[in-house]
């Protein structure tokens, strides 16, 4: 695993903490508990998509992920084809270019699910911590 990668979601994640423990300073627990569970719901789901629309454009290209070229670099493996004009679901592909919170070619479907994970596991992870400290 990239360890800039690692670095920067554990800083998103930390971020993220520290507004759930903003919203549990308040007195109102119940509204803050709400929250966090919003939160886990959401996250979950946005992961789902993520991965199921990454499913659904691997299985309608052969069972794999079709990749746009980076600076004339061809992406080819066993889990990834280049980009051509026979792909489908085009929009679906690994085919945008992020320098955050990695520099590499991202699907929707990448960007959905990290997002999902980041919210739903520091979600959880924060309501572990806040319920061993007797704060919820």
């Amino acid at each position: 695993m990239n360890f800039n990668l690692v670095v920067k979601l554990f800083l998103i994640s930390i971020i993220f903490s520290i507004l759930i423990f903003s919203i549990v300073k308040n007195e109102n627990h119940k509204l803050a508990i709400n929250i966090m569970v919003l939160i886990i719901i959401t996250g979950a789901l946005l992961g789902a998509v993520g991965l199921t629309l990454n499913l659904i454009v691997v299985e309608k290209n052969y069972g794999k992920m079709p990749v746009s070229t980076v600076q004339g670099e061809i992406v080819e493996d066993y889990r990834h084809i280049a980009l051509s004009e026979e792909v489908k679901y085009e929009f679906l592909t690994d085919k945008y270019y992020l320098t955050f919170p990695c520099k590499g070619m991202y699907s929707i479907g990448d960007i959905l699910a990290g997002i999902g994970v980041v919210m739903a596991f520091s979600t959880m992870g924060n309501v572990v911590l806040l319920a061993k400290s007797k704060r919820i």
